[in-house]
């Protein structure tokens, strides 16, 4: 090992492979060293910059510039410019280090979320297995000793009132099991959404389901207030992250096999909705509802009276309005119409 301040010596190590340079880290703010090895890279002299700092005169640092030469200055240059580019490299690779162990941590958790997924499942499936072997072992009792009682003697209005009985109560059973599946089916679903949707990123073009009507649409762009616009049909609509839900790749795949139309459920629209009283979101999900059942319909206009107050429902929908390509304008009513706290929607 050989420690020198001699450019000769640094030089003979890049030219022979057996040889490496090394250096040791210098903090140019403290100008202090770190005390850290960095393989590969030549060291320079802090000499004249510790001088510096150190108030020598000025006519001996630039007696001593001349004596090292400017070739030596020019290398010192290199060597500080490849010194901060190891720096910039280090940063780099350390921010990727860091979002490569996110994205890890992130699949660990949707690799967890989905194996919870799949136990609730198989416990739902077992227990309703369970409890529709015993449905129906009671019921073909049941219905045994039914059958057994029409066929000894006439069919009396008594046996009848129990066969339709017995049939009230499967109905009733029946209908309060499918209930329950149901309520169960949700929780899973809400539960498994909001395990996901706190480790998933959106981003435009992503397929998701949307809105509180769990409608297959995409992300067209991304509002300064933090909503997402998504695309669902021939509309658009402003939605929270909490309202949407990426489509999954089993639902991405069955697309290509499955022709899905589109219908809508929605009546015919009034001529004027009232959204007073309501929060921005609420009155915006009875505007969305008010325009989609607008086009389906073909109604050219219709008015919404959101009163003046602060200003806020006014400013929200109108916000809103701005993001519907099908919604050619939008304005305040007349003073003897309303004024400000009306407006009108043209298609």
């Amino acid at each position: 090992m050989v420690t020198s301040h001699h450019s000769v010596l640094k030089q003979y190590a890049y030219a022979h492979e057996n040889l490496l340079n090394a250096s040791m880290e210098f903090n140019g703010e403290t100008h202090e060293p770190t005390f850290r090895i960095i393989s590969g890279l030549p060291g320079e002299s802090h000499a004249l910059d510790t001088a510096r700092r150190m108030h020598l005169p000025e006519i001996v640092l630039e007696h001593a510039t001349k004596y090292i030469g400017s070739e030596l200055v020019e290398i010192s240059t290199i060597i500080r410019g490849l010194e901060e580019k190891r720096r910039e490299a280090e940063a780099r690779e350390a921010a990727l280090d860091a979002r490569t162990k996110k994205i890890q941590e992130q699949v660990r958790h949707m690799d967890l979320q989905q194996l919870k997924l799949k136990q609730q499942e198989q416990l739902l499936r077992k227990e309703q297995i369970g409890d529709l072997s015993r449905f129906i072992s009671e019921k073909r009792s049941e219905l045994e000793n039914l059958v057994a009682e029409l066929r000894e003697g006439e069919i009396t209005r008594e046996k009848t009132l129990k066969v339709k009985d017995f049939i009230a109560s499967m109905e009733r059973q029946q209908a309060d099991s499918e209930r329950k599946a149901h309520e169960v089916a949700q929780a899973v679903e809400a539960d498994t959404s909001r395990g996901d949707s706190e480790n998933i990123t959106y981003s435009i073009g992503m397929d998701v389901i949307a809105g509180p009507h769990k409608r297959e649409g995409r992300i067209v762009r991304k509002e300064k207030n933090g909503k997402w616009i998504v695309a669902i049909g021939p509309m658009k609509f402003p939605l929270h992250e909490k309202d949407l839900r990426p489509v999954s790749s089993k639902v991405t795949k069955d697309r290509k096999k499955v022709s899905i139309s589109y219908e809508s459920r929605s009546v015919a629209p009034r001529p004027t909705i009232d959204v007073r009283g309501m929060t921005l979101d609420q009155a915006i999900e009875v505007v969305v509802m008010q325009i989609e059942g607008a086009l389906v319909h073909s109604v050219g206009s219709f008015s919404i009276i959101h009163g003046m107050g602060d200003g806020i429902l006014a400013r929200g929908i109108h916000e809103y309005l701005r993001t519907v390509p099908q919604v050619t304008n939008y304005y305040f009513a007349r003073p003897e119409d309303g004024g400000y706290g009306k407006t009108y929607v043209e298609f």
